[in-house]
């Protein structure tokens, strides 16, 4: 049967007349796939025609066929058209032109069904390159693209697409179907996934041509082009190559998959092929990734880029290495460029400057770098990058201050109790009353007014017919008084903590100007600031330690001054062993001081001069003390940071005025013992 537009319904005929059983189809009416109009177009001779033949036809057209049988025995052929025959489907190739190829006469978009007999390869091998190529399936399952049917009985293939799809196909058939009239012929095919299956043939061809490995000449020749040493291309997209000399090796390029098609009569020969294969097929080095991302696990990410940044950097703020480009000598350009004749070309290698950025909100960095040079950085930051050992810090704090003062004067005036417009001239004032001026609109003192005193200490006064009363006033005070303190902290190594306590006290401060005077109010604190720094090295601690104990001394007065502040600062750097104790102690300050205060030669005069003088005397006495002990976390769990932590929180339920510090490891009440001497020591010192 020669090639053409055959009637679906010939066809049928042809079968039932060649088996000899009855053909089932639907009515003409019924189904357009089984009209008088409705057409198969076949291309290729087909010698003989048989039923396989036209039964792969009606199949790979859109036509299901089975047998079935009747009640008395017959045996019948159902044919039915099916859903994919009304698909359309799509063209995988571009046209081209080959030197010497006549346009075909029919439409380009034209669906057709091709029929191949193979003369010198088996179908399911060509079935198989095909199939690896086009990407299609075989046994008449679609793929969208065409429809391949192996009639294995006779070596035939049936393909249904376009007229430009078949057209590819016959070419790349007439390079897979060749006569073998040597050793045994190898097909296989490779599949490339980064250089250009052009370039590498090229380049194989250009590597091996002076070497025995192809043939007895080791040369092949191809189709004269536009370039040299690029073979020609067909216009199915197929590069055509010549036989080699010996007929031993062949290798073709399919431009539009991307695959190497290999024949080889040696084993040797191919598995050589396969080798350059797998060393050029790899990835270009300037498209390789260069950015990465690192997550912090430890530290805080932007210290730890501001690190690395200035080690890869050499200096802050400056790249290490600008953006320019180096020279490489590579076998090919990148992408589909024309590779040299002797050597290769020189090519552009553009690296990527080092820059690092964290990211704060996922504690991360990002970082951008040669794969080289990242690998280095890597390895920094995981060897830095690591969880930090803790210690567990508790302090306590005491001052103890011991102060006193005795006050005693007396005050004489003139007139009587109740009036307070003094018209006498003899007049004491030593803090039992205030003397104030009574001053007339113009500011002139007109007399003198007493505002009697606040009462506080041993008031008493002695009159006679209303005539040089006397005010006595008495007064001693003591105080003495503990100021402890007993923090504990949870340090990170070489991470400075601190703890303050501060008392805040406001005061009045007036500023006069021409006219007004305008006041405000300002504030100073007292209270208790401690710094520490541990430094964790094997089984102790160095700790760098600033403490500052500051409190105000009596209360503020009427006219708003700030009262006197008293500040202890100790400042010290001390190793301590795990679980063991620190101690400072001896810190004292002593202060004393006598005021007298005398009417002028009145109170020079004995014995009666007494009535005319006031005296006063205060001391005042001050030890601090600071107690520290250390505990190593060296639990990854931190199972014994549990520990500690409720035997300190036990310890301040329980804190009364007792000095107490809490201890896991020494005899209980230690604090206590090492206290008391210097309290006892002190008290001693006072008494004498």
């Amino acid at each position: 049967m020669e090639e053409g537009k055959f009637p679906v319904l010939s066809l049928l005929r042809f079968i039932q007349r060649t088996t000899g059983k009855f053909v089932n189809y639907p009515s003409t009416t019924n189904d357009p796939a089984f009209a008088e109009e409705t057409f198969v177009d076949v291309i290729g001779d087909i010698d003989p025609l048989t039923y396989p033949i036209v039964q792969a036809i009606l199949e790979t057209n859109g036509y299901e066929l089975w047998e079935s049988t009747l009640g008395d025995g017959t045996v019948v052929i159902n044919v039915r058209a099916t859903t994919a025959r009304a698909q359309v489907p799509s063209d995988p190739v571009s046209p081209i032109i080959e030197a010497g190829d006549e346009p075909s006469d029919r439409e380009a978009d034209e669906l057709a069904t091709l029929v191949l007999q193979m003369k010198h390869v088996e179908t399911s091998v060509v079935r198989q390159a095909l199939t690896e190529l086009l990407g299609v399936t075989g046994a008449g399952n679609t793929s969208g693209s065409l429809k391949i049917v192996t009639v294995t009985n006779n070596e035939t293939l049936i393909i249904k697409a376009k007229i430009r799809i078949l057209e590819h196909i016959q070419r790349l058939v007439k390079y897979i179907d060749v006569e073998i009239t040597g050793p045994e012929r190898l097909l296989q095919i490779r599949e490339l996934f980064y250089a250009d299956a052009q370039d590498i043939v090229s380049i194989i061809e250009e590597a091996l041509s002076d070497t025995s490995a192809f043939g007895t000449t080791g040369r092949r020749t191809t189709t004269s082009g536009a370039q040299a040493g690029r073979t020609g291309t067909s216009r199915s997209g197929v590069s055509r190559s010549t036989a080699l000399a010996g007929e031993s090796t062949r290798l073709i390029a399919d431009n539009r998959t991307q695959k190497i098609i290999i024949q080889s009569t040696d084993p040797d020969e191919l598995d050589l092929v396969h080798q350059l294969i797998d060393e050029l097929d790899t990835k270009v080095r300037n498209v390789r990734n260069t950015t990465w991302i690192y997550k912090v696990n430890y530290l805080k990410a932007e210290e730890l880029a501001d690190n690395i940044r200035q080690l890869v950097e050499g200096s802050e703020g400056s790249l290490r290495r600008s953006s320019s480009s180096r020279s490489t000598s590579g076998s090919r350009t990148t992408g589909r460029g024309t590779t040299g004749a002797a050597g290769g070309v020189q090519q552009q290698q553009q690296f990527t400057p080092t820059r690092i950025v964290p990211h704060e909100q996922t504690n991360s960095l990002i970082i951008q770098a040669e794969p080289e040079e990242y690998e280095e950085i890597e390895n920094i930051l995981k060897q830095i990058d690591k969880r930090r050992r803790q210690v567990f810090l508790e302090v306590a704090l005491v001052q103890v201050s011991d102060s006193s003062s005795l006050n005693y004067t007396l005050e004489f005036l003139a007139g009587n109790l109740d009036d307070q417009a003094l018209t006498g001239i003899m007049l004491s004032a030593f803090g039992a009353s205030e003397v104030l001026p009574s001053l007339d609109p113009n500011g002139v003192i007109t007399g003198l007014t007493r505002t009697p005193g606040i009462g506080v200490g041993f008031n008493a006064a002695i009159q006679q017919d209303g005539q040089f009363p006397m005010v006595m006033n008495a007064l001693k005070s003591d105080e003495d008084t503990n100021i402890l303190a007993t923090p504990f902290i949870l340090a990170d190594d070489n991470q400075e903590n601190s703890i303050s306590v501060q008392n805040e006290i406001f005061y009045t401060t007036s500023n006069t100007t021409n006219v007004n005077v305008t006041t405000s109010q300002q504030s100073e604190t007292a209270g208790i600031t401690l710094s520490l720094i541990p430094t964790i090295s094997s089984e102790v601690v160095l700790l760098e330690l600033e403490l500052e104990v500051s409190s105000f001394s009596g209360i503020q007065n009427s006219t708003g001054a700030l009262p006197d502040r008293a500040t202890n600062t100790i400042s010290s750097k001390v190793t301590i062993p795990d679980g063991g104790m620190f101690i400072i102690g001896g810190l004292a300050q002593s202060q004393a001081s006598k005021l007298n205060e005398k009417v002028p030669l009145l109170g020079d005069l004995p014995l009666i001069g007494m009535l005319f003088q006031s005296h006063g005397s205060s001391s005042r006495r001050d030890n601090l003390y600071v107690f520290l002990s250390a505990h190593i976390l060296d639990d990854d769990r931190f199972n014994n940071l549990g520990d500690f932590t409720a035997g300190a929180i036990e310890g301040v339920r329980s804190f009364d005025d007792d000095i107490r510090l809490q201890q896991f490891s020494d005899p209980e009440n230690a604090l206590d013992r090492a206290v008391e001497p210097l309290i006892k020591q002190q008290s001693e010192s006072d008494s004498e």
